[in-house]
Parts: C-alpha cells; structure tokens; sequence
C-alpha cells in the first residue's frame, strides 16, 4: 500500500504548490470531491489487482513452460522474404534480432552452420512453392556455440491461392539428442571393436536362427570373406546337417521357454581337421519391448586346451591336483623333516627365489626369520602329525630382504599306504591387509576428529542462529519501527497544519510531506532488503537460476569486482531443499571471495549432467592453503565448512579447489532430484 499513499501525498503536495492564495470553501469542496473520486479509483484498482496479478501468473507460466520457438516470415511479391514476428526466445540464441535481417540470404548467412547453408536455402525454395517442410539443421548461435535444430515450416497461400505470402514455422533444439545419437554411435563403435577382438565367438540371431550380427572370429571359423556374406543365413549354410540340425532344435527350445543356457559344455569332431574338441556355449533369450522372445545372443568359447589340460592333469601324481600355479595364493609342498619339495609361481613372485634355486633346502631357515623358527617348527611338528594348523600368521623373508606376513592353512600328505610323506601348506599374503587394518585404525581415529569437528559445527550454527535472529530483531526495530513512528509524526504534523493559510504553513506541509515521502522510500527498501537475506521470493517463484541471476547481479552492484554467471535452466525444477542448500552455498562463497579473495572477477556457472547438478563458483583471488582447512579450531574456515555440510544435507558433496595466489573454486556436486536422499 506504499504507491497508494505516495500517489495521495503527492497530489495533496501538487495541490498546495499550485495554491498562491489560501483555499477557500469552495477549492476544499472541490479538494474533497477529488479525494473522494481518488480514494474511488484506487479502491476500483485494488480490487482490478488480484486479477491482473494471476493474468499475469498464467502467461509467465505459459511462457516458461514453452520449449519451443516460433516465426512467421512474410513473403514480399518480389518473393524476398522478410522476418514479420518471432517469440521473444529467439533472441536467447540469435543476435541481434530477427526483424534486422530483410534478405533471403542475410538470416541464412548469419544464423545457419556453413555446412547447412545449401539445406536452408533449398528448405526457403520448397516452402516458397508452397510445400511443407521438416529439416534438421545447425546453427550458430549468439555465443558462437553450434546448436541442432529441427525446423517445421507450414506455407499459407495469399486468397488468390497464387503466392505464398507468409511462412508460419515451428523450430524445437535437438541438441542434446544429437548429442545423444553421436554418443552412442560411439559406443556402438566401441562395442563393435570389442566384440571384433574377443577370442569367442560371438553372434545375434533372431527367431528362425538367421544370423543378424557376428563377429571377425566368428566370420574366420565359417570360412566367410565378410560378415555381409553371414548375414541373414543360417548355420546350414556354414556347418554339417548334424550338427546345424541340433543347434537349430536347442535353439527353437531355448526361444520357447525364454531361459538362457550358460557355460554348456559340448564335443564334437572338427569336420575340417578331424580333431575332437570342446565347446563351451552361453546362449541368452533376447526380448522384444512387449516381452516377447525375439532371438538369442550367444557366444561359443573354445575350451579344447583345458580340457586337454584337465586330463593331463588326471594322469599326473596325486599331489599335482593341489598345485595350481595361476592361484593368487602360496602353494607349498615340504616333506616330512621341513625340506621344500615344490612351490607355485605366486611363491615365487612374492619371495624372489626360483624353485630349482632352493629346492631341498630347509624352509625354516631359508625363508622364516630368526625370531619366529623356533615356533613355526613346533607348528610344523604337529601339522606332521596330523594335528592340523589353521589361520596361524608367521613371516617370511623374501630374497631382497623385505618382510611378507603370510596366514597359513596345512594339510597333512600321505601315500597310498596311509603313510605321511609331507605338508601341504596353503598360504596366503596379508601384508596389505594388514596394513589396511592399519589405515583402517586411521581412518577410524580421522571419523572421530571429525564428529568433533561436527558437534563443533553444531554449536557454532546455534550461535549463528541466535545473533542472526536478535541482528533481525534490532534491524526492524531500529530501522522500520523509526521511520514508521518518523512518518506518523509528519502526518500528523499535516493534519494540524491541513487549514491554516499562511505561506509559512504551507512551506512547513511542503517540507513535511517530501520527508514523508523519503521515508517512505526508504522503507520500502529496507523491507525489501530484509526480506530478500530472510528468504528471496524470486526464489519461490521461478527457482534456483532466475534467483542467482537475480543475487548476481545485486552483489555485483555492491563489490569492486566483476561477477559473471553461466547457468541452463534446469528441467524439471530441483526439490526445495536442494535450491535452498545451492543458493545459500552461493552466498557464502560469494561473501568469502568478498572478504578475503581481493579478485578482478568472480564466475558463478550450474549445469546438470547424467541425474547430477553441478554447480561451480570460482575466482582469480588471492587464494589459500587448503591444508588443514577442516580444522574445527580454525574459525576462518567456518563458511567451507558450513557449504559442505549443506550439500551433504541434500545428498551431495563440495569440494574446494585452491592454491595461494592462485585463485579459489568451490565445486558442489547434487542429485538432480532424489527425495529419498534429502532430509
């Protein structure tokens, strides 16, 4: 009501202004007949209001909520073409405005990529024929950037049916798609090159057991010059009847009851060497959008050395089944006085020593230091005699000299008499485990420093809170309650001196009311500014990036330094607590480089990115060490601190990125919209 009652003491100003002589009954009839007509218009305009203000929120929600352009281009006689509207979010992408080009060629030249000119001048061609037309093409927009576009373009013939005369279109930003489509023609590549050099056989067949796609090892084995020459044949055209007549029926079987068959193992005679061999076959239903089965994926492994290898090692020594030397564990046999009769490759990796180097020699004294023989021997007695050792932990001495803590299990070797002829230990490296139980340890102690460091934050907000609640109190009262009571003393002032008729009275009203009206102005702003650190309504109406733009461009008027900011609109709208977190972390970040960054300028960018928002805040100040920043003891870094604390509130993480003299960047990584991860 503040315009209100400024119109109302402006008029009562302009009228004792104009008055050279003193009012009689008759001007303060009139003055009153005029208050009353005035006090009519505006009672008329507050109730107009509530209606022009949610006219006005529909259209504003029309508009932001339209992701499309539009345009309509008038075609002169002489068929030049002129652009005649364009909505207002053309000009996000086009500089200057539309309705500054007046030649077919001048908005082509300026707006279209070079290598979609052609396109957009025979798209202009088509339309002015009268055809319809729906391109996709590049631009270039206002700030250098190449965006996709897809373009529909309706022509409306003038009422002779002989000319169009105007072109109506439609254009929606396919950059992103584009984007997408690139991106996953590179993928597609990727897995085409990955497939292409996997030693398995790899293959797409549909519903009939035609061949839709293969790999190069695949193409080798059926003899084909290309995979063109395999595709949509069958495994008659490359194999015996036999044998294609029975991946034919497992298939058809395998498609009807949509299970997968994995790691099957199969034989058969190759019919070009002669040669037996083992396949091992992993085939997997493929289904359609509606669920049905639509074909198979499969890949044939040729596992003949294993098997190979597997009866090989049938045929070897008993003890031979327990040596397996690509085991990422120490395999080690010793006979019955503690001589080492084998060990595995691991063994000989982790301790440096060959096995034809120490081969016989006594394990005790050869790998276990000093201190530990005596007991790990008295071990090795009982395990000899059946009493078997597990989890026991000795160390061993490699050939460099390093020490390797290893966790034992023995088993007891006999012979086919029952005789005991050895010890088969099992070992396994704990050094990293062990010191990762260390780290561990650390890590532990660094958890507890931190809940320290968050109780501390804990009580410094609830300090935070209180002097920012009296700072309120004392600014309303201090501020608006003086000038409210400053005001009604004027008025009042005014209503005393209202009927007197002297130029001093006058002069004295005059001066009055202008103080009034100062104070009335600097209400206003003094709500206002209260208001917007309480909580910026901007904010609550139109989101997180209108709002920064807004605080931006406030700050920027307040500090010596230069603030620029980057952002997308972002769709859809983040969660309430996430906008809050994002704009209060700005303010803190902007009030530190404010107080002790000194920069030429600061930058403020957000964006999202794969169901994250990123938001980025950096300066080329004066910068500091980052060293020990989280220290609860040191109250310079309370504002890093609190920024963390709010991203991780809403399920995020900041960072911050700094080096002295080299500027600050404050680095806040949040879910786009995840409500199960924002308390």
């Amino acid at each position: 009501m503040l315009k209100p009652i400024r119109a109302l003491l402006k008029s009562i100003c302009d009228y004792f202004s104009n008055s050279k002589t003193s009012p009689d009954i008759n001007n303060y009839a009139k003055m009153v007949e005029q208050n009353r007509k005035l006090q009519s218009h505006i009672d008329n305009l507050e109730k107009l209001l509530p209606e022009l203000r949610h006219s006005e929120e529909r259209y504003r929600l029309l508009l932001d909520i339209c992701a499309d352009y539009a345009y309509s281009l008038k075609v002169e006689p002489n068929a030049k073409v002129e652009v005649a509207w364009a909505t207002d979010s053309m000009s996000n992408i086009i500089k200057p405005p539309l309705d500054g080009y007046h030649k077919n060629d001048d908005f082509i030249r300026a707006i279209v990529h070079p290598e979609d000119k052609n396109l957009a001048t025979h798209r202009l061609q088509n339309l002015l024929t009268g055809q319809i037309d729906i391109s996709e093409f590049k631009i270039i927009d206002k700030n250098k950037q190449v965006r996709w576009f897809r373009d529909v373009g309706y022509p409306i013939w003038n009422d002779n049916h002989q000319n169009v005369d105007t072109i109506y279109g439609i254009v929606q930003e396919i950059t992103e798609l584009k984007l997408h489509e690139e991106k996953l023609v590179e993928e597609r590549n990727l897995l085409r090159t990955l497939i292409d050099h996997l030693p398995d056989d790899i293959y797409v067949k549909d519903n009939k057991g035609r061949f839709m796609l293969i790999n190069e090892p695949l193409r080798r084995h059926l003899g084909a010059s290309s995979l063109q020459e395999v595709i949509g044949k069958t495994d008659f055209d490359f194999t015996g009847p036999r044998l294609a007549q029975q991946s034919f029926q497992d298939e058809q079987v395998l498609l009807q009851s949509g299970e997968s068959l994995i790691s099957h193992m199969e034989q058969f005679i190759d019919p070009l060497t002669g040669i037996q061999k083992w396949i091992l076959i992993t085939k997997i239903p493929i289904r359609s959008s509606d669920g049905q089965v639509a074909g198979l994926v499969g890949m044939n492994r040729d596992v003949t050395p294993l098997k190979m290898a597997e009866e090989a090692l049938r045929q070897g020594k008993d003890f031979a089944e327990g040596i397996i030397d690509t085991a990422q564990v120490i395999i080690l046999v010793l006979n019955k006085t503690g001589h080492i009769v084998r060990f595995n490759q691991y063994l000989e990796e982790i301790s440096g020593y060959k096995l034809d180097e120490i081969k016989g020699k006594n394990w005790f004294t050869t790998f276990v230091p000093p201190e530990e023989q005596r007991q790990v021997q008295w071990r090795f007695s009982q395990a000899i005699n059946n009493i078997q050792t597990k989890g026991k932990i000795n160390s061993i001495v490699t050939k460099s000299g390093n020490v390797r803590a290893i966790e034992w299990h023995d088993k007891t070797l006999k012979d086919s008499h029952n005789k005991t002829i050895g010890l088969l230990a099992i070992g396994q490296d704990i050094t990293e485990r062990i010191r990762f139980e260390k780290e561990r340890d650390q890590l532990f102690e660094a958890v507890n420093k931190q809940r320290e460091q968050l109780q501390a934050l804990t009580r410094q907000l609830a300090k935070t809170q209180e002097v920012e609640r009296k700072a309120l109190t004392r600014e309303l009262h201090d501020q608006i309650g003086q000038n409210l009571t400053a005001l009604d003393l004027n008025l009042n002032i005014i209503q005393a001196q209202l009927f007197g008729g002297s130029k001093t009275s006058r002069d004295t009203i005059q001066q009055r009311i202008n103080d009034s009206l100062d104070i009335i102005s600097q209400t206003g702003d003094s709500i206002r500014n209260v208001m917007a650190n309480l909580r910026p309504q901007i904010l609550d109406d139109y989101g997180l990036v209108a709002a920064l733009r807004w605080y931006c461009r406030i700050f920027a008027s307040r500090v010596k330094f230069t603030v620029n900011i980057d952002a997308e609109d972002l769709s859809p709208r983040l969660a309430p607590p996430i906008e809050d977190s994002l704009f209060r972390i700005v303010q803190e970040a902007l009030t530190n480089v404010a107080k002790h960054a000194y920069p030429n300028f600061a930058t403020v960018s957000i964006n999202s990115y794969n169901g994250m928002v990123y938001l980025i805040v950096n300066d080329d100040g004066k910068g500091f060490d980052t060293v020990g920043q989280a220290e609860p003891t040191r109250r310079q870094h309370w504002g890093l601190i609190t920024m963390a604390e709010r991203a991780a509130a809403v399920g995020g993480y900041c960072r911050i990125e700094s080096q002295p003299n080299n500027g600050t960047t404050v680095i806040v990584e949040v879910p786009h919209r995840d409500n199960n991860r924002i308390s």
